[in-house]
């Protein structure tokens, strides 16, 4: 359980930023594109991405990032965007209809340590209602991008720089690098792209170096087209690449009960997180002895409740009996404020790939529903010192779980207290007390 709430904070998912959806891009050529409406079916975006061979040796053997692969939402565009205040209702009202991405990435981040190297590399497909909606949407990616050179983006993230270059062999095509600078280390993006009337196509490059990939951008935009026209046109035998297999607790592997009282109706809402805050991932999950609800925000420009967060989760279970989730409770305090504390949570994350140092974790007070406990863990990364603030919090037969993942110093009490207060408040109701 303890290992299961540490991969909440993910920094595969704190870097998804340096990725918009579209990746803005240069000028459209003076090709028009397609003006008849494409007819595609949503199996054959899965056809389209680039396989690692295909990006480069350094990519032989990193692994998929399935949280970014697959088919995506709109609230993953939405969050996928250098404009910070997107929302998932912006990118459906743009037209937006469905994407997928295969997305590479390196979970050590060893790249940033080292200065050199590969963090990222992705190709993505999105699909929207007509040409002008395609068209538009890159066009506002373009603005976002030369509005917001030199702002602070999202997640302590600042866009320091950002220019366009051409792709001269590809019609309505758009290609940009920018720079995006966290706590101190700087991540180089390259996104080049590309419209087929009402499809967009992009492959992006990021790596901790600033060597010049105009060309292999161009190169590799061109090996996208071919792939691309190819499915198109039926000429190409291909399936697609097979993705890593969902995490067995991950939401929605299991449904909601037909039974109240409801999980779902005791979580956090968008609401309670803060202004322009939204639901990015939500849904049932298997459970050993409760019944299992996971709720993930965006927590918008400003951070949760008003602290710079870079990352929400809260998590519900639903025991049988008021004695099962104490129970549970008690476990799980145990295992986090005994002795060999440090030792099972560096295990965790070690297994997780994320390369962490100076780790140290401390009990801090809190006082919600029958029975509380938090608990700051903080640890040195590539990105700098990161903290998980874990909250659990038991109310009758339910256990209430907020998981925050922030810079050192950056989560204020008044958060943790605030939105736990919430949480308690909403499991009270759901639960008829």
């Amino acid at each position: 359980m303890a290992a299961k709430q540490l991969f909440a904070f993910s920094l595969a998912a704190v870097l998804w930023i340096l990725m918009s959806a579209c990746g803005g891009g240069s000028e459209t050529n003076s090709t028009p594109a397609p003006t008849s409406m494409l007819v595609i079916n949503n199996d054959e975006l899965a056809l389209m991405p680039l396989a690692a061979t295909d990006l480069g040796g350094e990519f032989l053997g990193v692994p998929i990032d399935a949280s970014s692969s697959g088919y995506r939402k709109s609230a993953d565009v939405a969050e996928d965007t250098v404009d910070p205040s997107d929302s998932p209702a912006d990118i459906e009202s743009a037209g937006w209809l469905i994407s997928y991405e295969l997305r590479y990435s390196d979970p050590s981040l060893a790249a940033l340590d080292a200065g050199s190297g590969i963090l990222l590399g992705d190709s993505e497909l999105d699909l929207f209602r007509d040409d002008n909606s395609a068209r538009t949407f890159v066009d506002k990616q373009l603005a976002d991008f030369d509005r917001l050179k030199g702002q602070r983006v999202a997640g302590g993230f600042k866009l320091t720089d950002s220019s366009r270059f051409e792709q001269p062999s590809i019609d309505e095509s758009f290609g940009i690098s920018f720079k995006l600078d966290f706590n101190g280390k700087t991540a180089h993006t390259w996104d080049a792209g590309f419209r087929r009337g009402r499809l967009i196509a992009t492959v992006s490059v990021s790596r901790a170096d600033d060597r010049d990939l105009t060309n292999s951008m161009n190169e590799l935009a061109k090996t996208l087209s071919r792939r691309v026209d190819g499915v198109l046109q039926g000429t190409l035998q291909a399936t697609a690449i097979p993705l890593p297999t969902p995490k067995p607790d991950a939401p929605g592997q299991a449904s909601r009960p037909s039974d109240g009282p409801f999980p779902d109706s005791m979580a956090l809402t968008a609401e309670d997180v803060g202004s322009g805050a939204f639901v990015k991932d939500a849904g049932y999950a298997p459970g050993d002895k409760s019944i299992a609800y996971k709720r993930e925000f965006n927590h918008g420009p400003t951070g949760a409740g008003g602290s710079p967060t870079l990352s929400l989760e809260n998590d519900i279970d639903l025991y049988p009996s008021t004695d099962k989730a104490s129970g549970f409770f008690a476990a799980i305090k145990g295992v986090f404020t005994g002795p060999s504390a440090t030792d099972v949570i560096t295990r965790a994350l070690a297994s997780s790939g994320l390369q962490v140092r100076n780790l140290t974790a401390r009990e801090t007070a809190i006082s919600q529903g029958d029975e509380s406990f938090a608990l700051t863990v903080a640890y040195d990364t590539p990105l700098g010192r990161l903290e998980n603030e874990f909250v659990y919090i038991r109310v009758d037969r339910v256990v209430g779980i907020v998981l925050f993942g922030e810079l050192a110093g950056d989560l204020t009490p008044q958060t943790v207290e605030s939105l736990a207060s919430k949480l308690v408040a909403h499991i009270r109701a759901e639960l008829g007390e």
